[in-house]
C-alpha cells in the first residue's frame, strides 16, 4: 500500500469514526484489513503514558496537577482530548472529565474557540447543560477546563440498552428541545449536535438528555474563523461556511432524531447507512416523518424556526392533536379527533355534512374548556400555596406545621394528576412554588426522601418557567429559597457535596437577584450562608467556615443599623453569633465562645419582646440555654452549666405545652435532658443522671424510628445511648452497657460508611469502639478526631482508662 493509498484509507476512517462515536473499534479495523487485535493494549499504554507525562509537564505547571489525578483518555478527535479524572487533592473526592485543546492543534483561533466554551459554560446554568467546574491555563499557554462527569449513555446507546419505543424517545426529544431553547434564547448556537454530544442521566429515576462538548458553540454575531462539525449531522450552510443560527442545530437535531428513532425499531445505524433515508423505511408515523423533514430542509426557512416550535408539535403528536403545519387541514383535524375518539366514528356522516360548522364549535369549545381548566388549576394551585405558604409560616409560629401533612398530601395527589401540557409560565411558576411549600411541610414531618422529590418536581418547573418568560425577580427568589431548603434535605442525609453545592447555587442565585433589585431582603442570603457556614464546620473546613460566619454576621449587623429593632434579623443576629460561638469552640476559642453565646441569648430574648407570639424565636432561646450548658460543661463550671441546662429545661417544659407534638422541639428537649444529665453525672447524684439520660433517650429512639434515613437522628441516638450506656458500666450493670456499645458502633457504622468526612459521626463511633476495645479500629477514627481538634475530654478518659499513649 503507498503513501496515497494510507491516505485514503486515513480519511475514511476518520470520516467513519467522526459520524459515528459507537462504533466497535476492533470490527472495523477488521474490516479495514488491520488483523491484529492490539487496541486494548494499545489503550493501557496510552494511559500509562498520558498519566506519565502529564505528571512530569503540562500539569505539574499549575493548579491542574496539584486538584485532579487523569484516570484515562475517553476520547480524542476534532480539536479536543478528553480525560476521566478524580480530584486528588484530600478536600473532597469528586470523578470529573478534564478537556484540553488537542496537541495536535495550535491554531491561535482554535485556542480562542476553546476559551469561549470555558465562558459559554460558566454563563449556562441548566440540567440539561454539562456544568463546569474549574478551568484555566497552563503557564505554557494550552487550556483545559474540568465538567462534571455523567454517569450515563450516549442517546443513542440509551434507547438500544433499554429498548425505548418510540413515545419515549419523543419524551427525551421534548426535553432536549427545552435545553436548547434555553441556549438559543441566550443567543448561543451549538453547532455540533449528534449522539454522542447528549448523554442521558437519571434524575430521580427519570432519563434526561444532557448536551456536552460546547467546543465549537458560538454566541449570535461573532464570526468563526474554524468551522468544525461532524459529517452527516452539519447543516447545508454550516458546511459551505455560511452563516449559521439556531436553525442550523435543528437540522442536525433533526438527524440526531431520526437516528434515535431508527434505533427504536431495531433497524441498524451502522457507519455507511444513511439515517435519512433509512428513518423514511422505518415503522415510524407520517407525522414524525415530516417533522423529520421539516427539521432537516435544504433551506434554513423552511425548516422550524425556534426549538419552541418543534417541542409544540411533539406535544402535539403526543396528545394526538394536528401538527402546525398540518392544523389548517380539516381532514387531518376529523382524523385526528377519530382516532382519540372512537365513539365519533358513529356519527362519521354527520360530521362530514356538516364538516365546517362542528370543527368551528369543536375548536372554541376545546379552547374554552382548555381556559377553564387552566383557571380552575390555577385557582387550585393558589389556595394550596396559600395553606402550604402563608399558612405554613403562621403555623410555624405557634409550632403545629404536623397539621399541614393532609393539605401536604393532597396538593401530592392535585400535582401529580396536572396536565403538564396546559401550563403556561404562570402555571408552571404555581406548580414550582406548590412543590417547594409541599416539600417544606415532608421536610418539617422528617420525610427526606418525599422532601427531596418535591423539591426536584419545583426545579424542573421554575427552569420551565424561566424559558417560558418568567420575571427573573421571581425566578432567583424563588430558586434562592428552592435551595436553601433542599441543602436542608441533604445535609440530614449526609451528603457532603450536594448540599456544599445547592447552598453555593442559592447565593449565586441572591447575588443575580440583588443585582437586578439591591433593595431586596437578603434574609434568604443570610440563611444560605449561615446553612453554608455551618456546613463547612461540620467538615472540617476552617478558613471557608470563617469567612461565611463572618459574612452572616455582617448581613445582620447592616440590617439592625437601619432597622434596630426587628425582631427578625435579631433573631438572625442571636443565630449568626450562636454559629460563631460554635466555631469558637471547635477550634480552640471556649471563653469567647461562652461569651458570643451569652451574647446571642440576649439577642434572643430581644426578639422574643419585640415579637412574643413566635414560638420559633422562643425556642431559639432555649436552644442557647442548651449550648451554654454545653459550653460550661467542657469548661468545668458545672454550677453555671447546671443552671443553664435547667432554664433550657424549663423553657422546652413551656414549649412543650404551647405546641405538644413539635417534632423539632422534641429533639431539642431530648438534647436538654443529656446536658443536665452529664452535669448531675459529673457533680456524682447518678440516680438524677440516669433519669434524665433515659427521658432523653427515649425521645431521640422516637424520632429515629421516625426516620431511619435521617443521619444527623442517627447520630443522636447514638450519643444519648452512648450516655446511658456510660452511666450503667458506672453502676455496674455491664452487660447493659456492652449491649448499647454495640447496638452504637452496629449503627454508626453505616452512617461513618456513608459519610466518612463527617467529624462528629467519626467521634460517635471512636467512643463506641475505645468502649468496646477495638483500638485498631478505633485508632485511624482517632487520628481523624485529631486531626479536626476534636480530642475532647471523653475520648481523652477512655484512652487512659485503656492505657493508650495515643496523643
Amino acid at each position: 500500500m503507498n503513501q496515497d493509498d494510507l491516505n485514503k484509507l486515513w480519511q475514511q476512517i476518520d470520516a467513519d469514526l467522526d459520524q459515528d462515536d459507537d462504533i466497535e473499534v476492533e470490527d472495523y479495523l477488521q474490516q479495514k484489513g488491520f488483523e491484529h487485535k492490539e487496541v486494548s493494549s494499545l489503550k493501557h499504554q496510552a494511559n500509562h503514558l498520558i498519566n506519565n507525562t502529564f505528571s512530569d509537564t503540562e500539569l505539574s505547571e499549575g493548579q491542574l496537577h496539584s486538584k485532579y489525578k487523569i484516570i484515562e483518555q475517553i476520547d480524542s478527535g476534532g480539536q479536543s482530548d478528553v480525560y476521566l479524572a478524580e480530584r486528588s487533592d484530600g478536600v473532597y473526592q469528586q470523578t470529573v472529565v478534564i478537556k484540553f485543546i488537542s496537541g495536535r492543534f495550535e491554531h491561535a483561533a482554535l485556542k480562542q474557540q476553546f476559551l469561549q466554551e470555558m465562558q459559554l459554560l460558566a454563563d449556562l446554568h441548566h440540567p440539561g447543560v454539562v456544568t463546569i467546574i474549574d478551568g484555566n491555563i497552563t503557564t505554557s499557554g494550552r487550556p483545559w477546563l474540568v465538567l462534571e462527569y455523567i454517569d450515563g449513555l450516549h442517546i443513542d446507546l440509551y434507547v438500544k440498552k433499554h429498548q425505548l419505543n418510540i413515545e419515549e424517545v419523543v419524551k427525551l426529544m421534548t426535553d432536549l428541545c427545552d435545553t436548547l431553547q434555553f441556549v438559543h434564547n441566550r443567543k448561543v448556537f451549538h453547532k455540533d449536535l449528534k449522539p454522542g454530544n447528549v448523554l442521558v442521566k437519571n434524575i430521580n429515576g427519570v432519563p434526561y438528555p444532557v448536551l456536552i462538548d460546547f467546543g465549537i458553540a458560538m454566541q449570535q454575531g461573532e464570526q468563526v474563523e474554524l468551522n468544525f462539525g461532524t459529517q452527516g449531522y452539519s447543516a447545508p450552510e454550516q458546511i459551505k461556511g455560511q452563516v449559521t443560527d439556531q436553525r442550523t442545530d435543528l437540522y442536525a437535531l433533526g438527524v440526531l432524531f431520526a437516528r434515535v428513532l431508527v434505533t427504536s425499531t431495531g433497524q441498524s445505524t451502522a457507519s455507511g447507512v444513511n439515517i435519512l433515508s433509512a428513518v423514511q423505511k422505518a415503522s415510524i408515523s407520517a407525522d414524525l416523518l415530516k417533522v423529520i423533514r421539516k427539521l432537516t430542509a435544504e433551506q434554513p426557512e423552511q425548516r422550524y424556526q425556534s426549538a419552541e416550535a418543534l417541542r409544540s408539535d411533539l406535544n402535539q403528536w403526543q396528545q394526538g392533536f394536528p401538527l402546525s403545519f398540518d392544523n389548517h387541514k380539516l381532514s387531518t383535524v376529523l382524523g385526528k379527533t377519530v382516532k382519540r375518539h372512537p365513539w365519533i366514528t358513529f356519527g362519521l356522516f354527520l360530521v362530514v355534512f356538516f364538516g365546517v360548522f362542528f370543527t368551528i364549535k369543536y375548536t372554541r369549545d376545546v379552547q374554552h374548556l382548555q381556559e377553564l381548566t387552566v383557571a380552575e388549576k390555577n385557582a387550585t394551585d393558589e389556595l394550596m400555596n396559600f395553606m402550604l405558604d402563608d399558612l405554613y409560616e403562621s403555623l410555624e409560629r405557634i409550632g403545629r406545621i404536623d397539621v399541614l401533612q393532609r393539605v401536604a398530601e393532597k396538593s401530592v395527589d392535585h400535582l401529580g394528576k396536572q396536565d403538564q401540557l396546559t401550563l403556561d409560565e404562570a402555571g408552571h411558576r404555581q406548580a414550582a412554588k406548590a412543590y417547594v411549600n409541599t416539600g417544606r411541610v415532608f421536610d418539617y414531618l422528617e420525610q427526606s426522601e418525599a422532601a427531596q422529590k418535591m423539591f426536584l418536581a419545583a426545579e424542573r418547573h421554575l427552569e420551565k418557567a424561566f424559558l417560558m418568560g418568567a420575571d427573573p425577580l421571581d425566578y432567583y427568589s424563588l430558586r434562592a429559597k428552592l435551595k436553601v431548603y433542599q441543602s436542608q434535605v441533604l445535609s440530614s442525609e449526609g451528603q457532603e457535596h450536594e448540599t456544599q453545592k445547592v447552598l453555593e447555587e442559592s447565593v449565586t442565585a441572591m447575588n443575580e437577584l440583588l443585582k437586578l433589585r439591591p433593595e431586596s431582603s437578603q434574609m434568604t442570603l443570610w440563611e444560605a450562608s449561615l446553612e453554608l457556614g455551618y456546613h463547612l464546620m461540620e467538615y472540617a473546613q476552617q478558613e471557608q467556615a470563617e469567612e461565611q460566619i463572618s459574612k452572616t454576621v455582617a448581613i445582620a449587623q447592616k440590617q439592625l443599623s437601619v432597622h434596630p429593632n426587628d425582631a427578625d434579623w435579631l433573631y438572625a443576629y442571636s443565630h449568626s453569633l450562636q454559629m460563631k460561638a460554635w466555631y469558637e469552640l471547635d477550634f480552640g476559642q471556649l471563653e469567647q465562645g461562652i461569651i458570643d453565646t451569652i451574647q446571642a441569648i440576649e439577642l434572643a430574648q430581644a426578639s422574643i419582646v419585640q415579637d412574643n407570639e413566635d414560638l420559633k424565636k422562643q425556642n431559639n432561646e432555649r436552644i442557647l440555654h442548651n449550648q451554654l450548658a454545653f459550653f460550661y460543661l467542657e469548661s468545668q463550671q458545672l454550677e453555671p452549666a447546671k443552671s443553664a441546662a435547667l432554664k433550657a429545661i424549663e423553657l422546652g417544659n413551656a414549649l412543650k405545652l404551647k405546641a405538644p407534638f413539635n417534632q423539632e422541639f422534641e429533639r431539642e428537649q431530648a438534647y436538654s435532658f443529656s446536658t443536665a444529665g452529664e452535669i448531675y453525672q459529673q457533680q456524682g447524684y447518678l440516680d438524677g443522671a440516669l433519669n434524665y439520660y433515659q427521658q432523653g433517650l427515649a425521645i431521640s429512639k422516637r424520632n429515629y424510628e421516625k426516620d431511619p434515613s435521617n443521619y444527623s437522628a442517627a447520630n443522636d441516638l447514638a450519643v444519648d445511648s452512648l450516655l446511658v450506656a456510660g452511666l450503667q458500666q458506672q453502676l455496674g450493670d455491664q452487660e447493659a452497657a456492652n449491649q448499647l456499645f454495640v447496638d452504637v458502633e452496629q449503627m454508626m457504622e453505616q452512617v461513618h460508611t456513608a459519610e466518612p468526612n463527617n467529624k462528629y459521626y467519626a467521634h460517635t463511633l471512636l467512643v463506641a469502639k475505645l468502649h468496646l476495645k477495638k483500638f485498631d479500629e478505633a485508632k485511624p477514627l482517632f487520628e481523624l478526631a485529631k486531626a479536626n481538634d476534636i480530642v475532647d475530654g471523653v475520648i481523652e478518659d477512655l484512652l487512659k482508662e485503656n492505657n493508650l499513649d495515643w496523643q
